[in-house]
């Protein structure tokens, strides 16, 4: 987990806890597509209350987060940053900065 990662799941986290928002997990598995076998795994999730399934599975979660959140670093490349900015399926919110330059996607 990068120190980036941490920071932001914690304090995500702290607000969700303070104002009862829902549940934070981080590198997660969230199941897609079981006919595409189609696993993702942010570096950091949200889930509001709503959302939440009742009792967590030991495996991976197959509803789809409120916010998934992928943190980047500059030695990204194009290509492995294109995927991340794909809207996922069922996430109610897909913010993303634009990426800096040498990470702009086109097309």
């Amino acid at each position: 987990m990068s120190r980036t990662q941490a920071r932001l799941a914690r304090r995500l986290d702290a607000f969700v806890e303070r104002e009862g928002l829902g549940a934070v997990f981080t590198d997660v598995g969230i199941v897609l597509s079981r006919a595409h076998h189609t696993v993702r795994a942010p570096d950091v999730v949200f889930y509001g209350s709503a959302r939440l399934p009742d009792s967590l599975p030991r495996g991976f979660l197959e509803a789809a987060p409120d916010l998934a959140v992928e943190v980047l670093s500059l030695s990204n490349t194009v290509s492995e940053a294109r995927p991340v900015f794909q809207p996922v399926r069922g996430v109610r919110r897909c913010p993303a900065p634009p990426p800096p330059a040498s990470l702009a996607c086109t097309g």
